[in-house]
This record gives C-alpha cells, sequence and structure tokens, in this order.
C-alpha cells in the first residue's frame, strides 16, 4: 500500500473537528447541569470510533485499489504512447480485465464497509450497556463525521486558494 495516498491532512481535520464537536459537546451538557464523567467519556468513544474508522475507509481503499492495480499492471501490457489505433487490442484486455475483477474490489470494499459499520454498532452498544459512556454524547460525534468533511474541505480549498 501506498501510504502517500492516505489523506492524512483530512484524517487530522477530521480529528481536530471531534475534538471541538467533543468539547462544544461537553460545554453543552455543563451548561444544561447534567455533565458527569461519562459525558467526557462519550465524546472521547464517539470521537474515536469516528476518527479510526475515516483512517480504515482510508487504509482498505487503498489496499483494495493497489491490489487491483498491480493485478491490473501485471495483466494488461503498458500502453506505447505513439500507438494510436482504435481497435487497439490493449483497450479490449483492459476492458475484460475490468469486467471480470470488478466483483473483487467491489467485494473487498463492501467487506470495508461491514466491518466499519459492524465498529460503530458495537461502540453504541458497549456505550449503552456498560453505563461508562453517556450514549448522547457519544452518539453525536458519529453523527458530525459529514459536517467535518464539508467543513475541512472548505478550508482546504481556501488554503489552496492562497
Amino acid at each position: 500500500m501506498n501510504l502517500n495516498k492516505i489523506p492524512m491532512r483530512e484524517v487530522v481535520y477530521i480529528a481536530v473537528g471531534e475534538a471541538i464537536v467533543s468539547l462544544l459537546i461537553c460545554l453543552g451538557f455543563l451548561v444544561f447541569k447534567r455533565f458527569d464523567y461519562t459525558v467526557l467519556t462519550g465524546a472521547v468513544l464517539g470521537g474515536a470510533v469516528t476518527v479510526f474508522n475515516f483512517l480504515f475507509l482510508c487504509v482498505s481503499v487503498n489496499k483494495a485499489t493497489d491490489k487491483f492495480l498491480a493485478e491490473y499492471e501485471s495483466y494488461v501490457p503498458k500502453k506505447e504512447e505513439d500507438d494510436e489505433n482504435e481497435d487497439d487490442p490493449y483497450d479490449d484486455k483492459a476492458a475484460k480485465f475490468a469486467r471480470e475483477n470488478q466483483a473483487k474490489l467491489t467485494a473487498a470494499i463492501k467487506l470495508s464497509y461491514f466491518v466499519r459499520t459492524l465498529t460503530v454498532i458495537c461502540s453504541l452498544v458497549i456505550a449503552f450497556l456498560t453505563g461508562v459512556f453517556n450514549v448522547i454524547a457519544t452518539v453525536i460525534p458519529l453523527l458530525c463525521l459529514k459536517p467535518i468533511l464539508t467543513a475541512s474541505e472548505l478550508i482546504r480549498r481556501k488554503e489552496d486558494a492562497k
């Protein structure tokens, strides 16, 4: 796996975003006089699961595509730059390889999705059953991944524009 393909900047943005969300959760519970240690542990659990979930997504998708591309490079020879034939056997071989191996790539990504979903469900069950974690404080960080990704994309675009 090529570690340079893992978007570490995005992972850092998500970790910082989850830390901010956890802080806001704790402040909210403090304002409404419902704060106890379970709020802090729940926010930490939810934030940690979200960050590791995103990191696992990046690693598993990269691993699956790297394996797919390695098989592709060994199956289909490199196309010459000056070869512009429209009925090129290279294109036929590439299309055949994609048809034959699409199911493998899809299965690997679906397995990753299943494992990540199971991780979220297990963390919620643990939060609910143990009493050590506030369930609401655990759920909120899990729901904040999409808004954090959107905010990080806006920040990245602003940084890239400079």
